[in-house]
């Protein structure tokens, strides 16, 4: 047993499909085959830090980030927060705060 290789289920498929590609141009882009790809996917296969490191380099984005699911609200919503300055994050973190607040009210 490799104590660096993961079996834990990571988003590849959802964040290939949210960079529009397919299982072989993205097999291209790593230098390995579409079944390769389909079995991280699936989990069938364990990855690596180093393979997780490739897969999010590949795929335009940070290597935690293939454990967030790029289609939901709250990748969204973390996505754009991270961009922002420090204050301007809180003022963010208020407002959705504030809306919360009123969504529990009407309820």
């Amino acid at each position: 047993h490799n104590a660096c290789m993961q079996r834990k289920l990571i988003f590849l498929k959802e964040w290939r499909k949210f960079r529009d590609l397919t299982q072989d141009r993205l097999a291209e882009r790593l230098e390995t085959t579409g079944a390769t790809i389909s079995r991280w996917e699936t989990g069938n296969t364990n990855w690596t830090a180093e393979s997780l490191a490739a897969m999010a380099s590949a795929l335009g984005c940070e290597p935690a980030d293939l454990f967030r699911n790029p289609l939901q609200p709250d990748y969204q919503a973390w996505r754009i927060l991270r961009g922002l300055r420090p204050e301007t994050q809180r003022q963010a973190l208020r407002i959705l705060e504030a809306l919360a607040e009123s969504e529990d009210r009407a309820a």
